[in-house]
């Protein structure tokens, strides 16, 4: 199991991660020129977990100043973890990862948002240290 930086060709197999995510299916062509965006970016981490050369796990980080902080804040835009390879500490391995690169990054805090209904990663966010200090609010445009 090996843990590392995103390249340009992880598309198709980090795009299968993120409709798993949101139960949905992307347009791949506007997938792929946001994804291709974002990984060039400076203020984006993104990483692979691969397993036999599999991405089995994808973690994306967003570092950046803000004002309310007046230090810089990671934010966890994205954890998933392929069903077939759930329960086995991938996420745990792809989350200390994300607190390494923030501590790197000299960042004060990590933080992150949580469907209400994804209870099983509430719990495991709990598990690894996070509160659920905040409510997050949205609205349809």
């Amino acid at each position: 199991m090996t843990i590392r930086k995103c390249l340009e060709n992880d598309v198709g197999e980090i795009y299968i991660l993120l409709n798993e995510l949101e139960n949905t299916t992307f347009n791949l062509k506007t997938f792929t020129t946001i994804y291709l965006d974002k990984i060039v970016n400076p203020n984006n981490h993104y990483s692979v977990c691969c397993i036999d050369n599999k991405i089995v796990g994808f973690i994306s980080l967003n570092i950046e100043y803000k004002l309310h902080h007046h230090e810089k804040v990671c934010t966890i835009e994205e954890l998933v973890i392929h069903p077939e390879y759930r329960n086995q500490k991938i996420g745990s391995k792809l989350l200390l990862h994300g607190f390494d690169t923030a501590k790197e990054n000299n960042c004060e805090i990590i933080e992150l948002t949580s469907n209400i209904r994804r209870t099983k990663a509430h719990n495991f966010y709990l598990q690894h240290g996070f509160t659920n200090d905040s409510y997050k609010f949205s609205k349809k445009l």
